[in-house]
């Protein structure tokens, strides 16, 4: 049986609450670019798409790859695997994760794009599990505080599956 974390419902509700938070933020910005809105693939694809089509903002998707896991063990080692393409130099920029946990990977995101010399750079996440941190990272836009369970759906996986159902749940084995 699976233990549904967050539903479908729940998911859709915040995303659209978090669309309205960030176009509120940008609205007050003084800045003639588009923001970059950089998509952490994989598991963010779900959550980025929903996202950005609730913008009201026109904004730039950019993408990168990065790998840390293997199975449900952070490797603690991370690799980007696929960077951004497009100039980021004073520019707001929006990292756009699934989840959060021990940090390294948007700590590894952030120092690398603050080389490039951005105007600001931002964290959201659908999911942060701040109880797992191993380096201190700032959350900017946040969906929901989960505990330190192992979770999947709605883009999150083991072994690359579990990725499609459109709620998360505590993943207990099969």
């Amino acid at each position: 049986m699976k233990k549904i974390l967050i539903s479908e419902y729940e998911i859709q509700r915040r995303i659209e609450e978090l669309a309205n938070q960030i176009d509120s933020y940008l609205e007050k910005e003084d800045s003639d670019d588009y923001p970059v809105f950089v998509c952490v693939l994989t598991g963010s694809v779900f959550f980025f798409s929903e996202l950005v089509r609730k913008l009201k903002t026109e904004v730039i998707t950019e993408y990168i790859k990065v790998s840390s896991y293997q199975g449900k063990v952070s490797t603690q080692n991370v690799q980007i695997l696929k960077d951004i393409s497009v100039d980021i130099s004073n520019r707001i920029v929006f990292v756009i994760e699934d989840i959060i946990d021990t940090g390294l990977t948007v700590s590894k995101i952030t120092s690398l794009f603050k080389e490039r010399d951005p105007a600001k750079i931002l964290v959201c996440t659908l999911l942060d599990k701040p109880s797992k941190r191993l380096v201190d990272v700032k959350v900017d836009f946040c969906g929901f505080v989960i505990p330190p369970e192992f979770v999947v759906g709605y883009g999150l996986d083991l072994d690359e599956k579990y990725r499609n159902k459109p709620y998360i749940y505590v993943f207990e084995g099969e």
